[in-house]
């Protein structure tokens, strides 16, 4: 009964029952069968089907659609997402790939949450992805969130170090970007001991290496050089003092140095790095009840 009418409006209600309930094989069959008008929109978003298939990760859909030519690969709904960054949020990567190498895929284009393709594929840590899109050319490297985050900082805090490279190798990453609490890209580099990133980060000359993060979830704050040296980062941290903007003398909320760290993960070129960098080794403050043994004892 679906199949055996040519009126159009009924078939576009009939897809758009199909897409919701996730059925492929009607999707499919419709799209094989010429049964689809594609100037027409779906869902409540208003969206093409190719947007939908994506959104929905309709894997065999999309697949249809691209093999057909029938993907409007360049269609931007109401948010300002395009088929791609769909693709790449829901791990697509094959689809994602053949949406790149079409050149059609909107790869430049920016949604209202400030977010990129680019992004999205760090988030989802498809490197291969997000290397084609920053090859691309059009990737903007640059492009700052509402939240206040870059795709370098994606790429350093999910742990993929040959996007992380790539992006400042572009020049127009924004590597001294910080976030609100702030974080930067540097920062996440050192928490994820990614020690190259770090040092290409440092080498920019805009890495913001002074720069105490907060964490709200941990109430704790840190600078990239106290960070490499608990993780026994002995050439970032080293790279970092020479820097001269490093802040050595910081102490975190809870009594932590620099100096501290190095001591206890005996990096002995970094310990005397610091200790001629005049820097006095912190002794923490002692505790009240500290302080109350020690006038007992006079």
């Amino acid at each position: 009964m679906i199949y055996m009418t040519n009126n159009m409006d009924i078939m576009h209600y009939i897809l758009n029952a199909a897409i919701s309930c996730h059925d492929q094989d009607t999707i499919i069959y419709m799209i094989n069968h010429d049964m689809i008008d594609y100037d027409k929109r779906y869902e409540r978003d208003n969206n093409t089907l190719m947007y939908s298939a994506c959104r929905m990760l309709m894997y065999d859909v999309a697949t249809a659609l691209l093999t057909t030519g029938n993907a409007q690969m360049n269609f931007v709904n109401h948010m300002g997402s395009t088929a791609l960054m769909c693709a790449c949020n829901n791990r697509m990567a094959d689809i994602a790939m053949s949406i790149i190498e079409s050149g059609d895929g909107m790869l430049q284009q920016v949604n209202k949450g400030g977010q990129t393709a680019l992004m999205f594929a760090c988030v989802s840590r498809m490197t291969t992805v997000a290397l084609a899109i920053i090859a691309s050319g059009q990737s903007n490297p640059g492009q700052i969130t509402i939240y206040n985050a870059t795709a370098l900082m994606f790429a350093c805090q999910f742990d993929i170090p040959d996007v992380a490279m790539a992006l400042i190798a572009t020049g127009e990453s924004n590597p001294g970007h910080c976030t609100y609490d702030n974080y930067t890209a540097l920062m996440y580099a050192c928490e994820r001991n990614l020690s190259n990133v770090a040092l290409a980060l440092i080498a920019t000359g805009k890495s913001n290496p002074g720069l105490a993060k907060w964490s709200l979830t941990q109430c704790h704050d840190l600078t990239p050089l106290i960070t490499a040296c608990m993780n026994n980062m002995t050439d970032v941290a080293l790279a970092l003092i020479a820097t001269g903007e490093s802040k050595p003398e910081y102490v975190t909320n809870r009594d932590e140095t620099a100096i501290l760290y190095a001591r206890m993960n005996n990096m002995t070129d970094v310990i005397y790095a610091l200790e001629n960098y005049n820097i006095i080794p912190f002794v923490p403050p002692l505790r009240h009840s500290e302080q109350g043994e020690l006038l007992e004892q006079i």
